[in-house]
């Protein structure tokens, strides 16, 4: 095997075989430059996506108003009203500047304490300067113009996951309306609202939601199908010449997000579908609804961006499940009391707790 020396990155300029050149930066980032992003299917352009870590005693805030937007595009829910107080951690988009700014003599040096590669791949590498309307997957609907609906209080269940079938009758409530107040995928596919707060991917409210279940409910059923093929995510005619789906399909015959959400919010629990149980185990006694908040609160669910979840590996979810937290708490008022399950976790290490 012959060794070669760490080259010099062409997007970062860093010469990554120099003593410490690697310090504040995740392997990842290291790798693609080496291989010159051989495994990321395109090569970047303006801009790379990543999750920036501050020194303490900086906010997301000041590093915005320090940085230029020239060569740092953070999203707007890292600076407003839901971003935690105190947090230094966003995603963002930065451009070659950006790493030229956080080496020795840089105005961002004491700033920037940590860069992570995000997945340079799909909707991360639009380019944030061009406008919703004129991007590719954008339609009618595409500009939001506030937020399309109250924002949620009191309990809430949050879901970080991938194909969730928002119309499935486990989550409509005892009046059959959706549970799901927002639902936001990640990627370009479907219909709805490009929220501003992220700027990019597709939102559907509780409202769009219900209109597409009228519109497919006949002799008082609803059909589910129909609804995801007026929403834009069905499978139907959308399989690849291998024989696979190009995206999250949601009338699929299972999927990993639906089976999630049900275990964690769905009105049946778990015990009254598990043959067998002990003696004296404390199981419900019938398939009625239950009352619990689990199964009664409202639900805001973030589908993952769909190169995301390709990439098994886990390596890249950073950006994707940041972005998404952000735009969960976005959706909440400042009394709402928050509960998010994410079941995705990374491959690597050797799951013992130690990595």
């Amino acid at each position: 095997m012959a060794w070669s020396r760490l080259p010099t990155g062409r997007f970062t300029g860093i010469d990554w075989s120099r003593p410490g050149a690697t310090d504040g930066f995740d392997p990842y980032l290291v790798w693609a430059e080496a291989d010159g992003f051989a495994g990321y299917r395109q090569q970047p352009g303006r801009w790379l996506p990543g999750v920036i870590e501050l020194h303490a005693g900086w906010t997301i805030t000041a590093f915005v108003a320090l940085a230029s937007p020239r060569f740092v595009r953070v999203r707007k829910a890292y600076t407003g009203p839901a971003a935690l107080s105190g947090l230094r951690f966003c995603a963002a988009q930065v451009g070659r500047e950006f790493f030229r700014q956080i080496r020795p003599g840089g105005r961002l040096h004491e700033v920037v304490k940590r860069f992570e590669l995000g997945l340079p791949a799909g909707e991360q590498m639009r380019d944030p300067a061009q406008p919703p309307a004129s991007r590719p997957h954008a339609g009618a609907q595409a500009q939001e113009t506030g937020h399309p609906a109250p924002l949620l209080s009191g309990k809430v269940i949050g879901l970080i996951d991938d194909s969730v079938a928002l119309a499935h009758a486990n989550f409509l409530d005892g009046a059959s309306l959706p549970r799901i107040a927002f639902f936001w995928r990640q990627d370009g596919q479907g219909v709805g609202h490009e929220p501003v707060s992220m700027g990019y991917g597709h939102e559907l409210t509780a409202a769009d939601i219900q209109h597409a279940m009228r519109a497919n409910t006949h002799g008082g059923v609803c059909d589910e199908s129909g609804v995801y093929i007026d929403l834009g995510l069905s499978a139907l005619g959308r399989v690849s010449p291998g024989g696979r789906v190009r995206f999250h399909a949601l009338d699929t015959a299972q999927s990993h997000g639906t089976f999630v959400l049900d275990l964690a919010a769905g009105p049946v629990p778990l015990t009254a579908r598990v043959a067998n149980l002990p003696p004296g185990f404390d199981a419900p006694p019938s398939w009625e609804r239950p009352d619990d908040d689990a199964s009664c609160r409202p639900i805001v669910a973030v589908q993952l961006d769909y190169d995301t979840v390709l990439d098994t590996s886990g390596g890249s979810m950073n950006v994707g499940v940041l972005d998404a937290l952000l735009y969960i708490l976005s959706r909440c008022g400042p009394d709402a009391q928050l509960t998010v399950n994410i079941s995705f976790g990374t491959l690597a290490g050797p799951h013992d707790g130690s990595s």
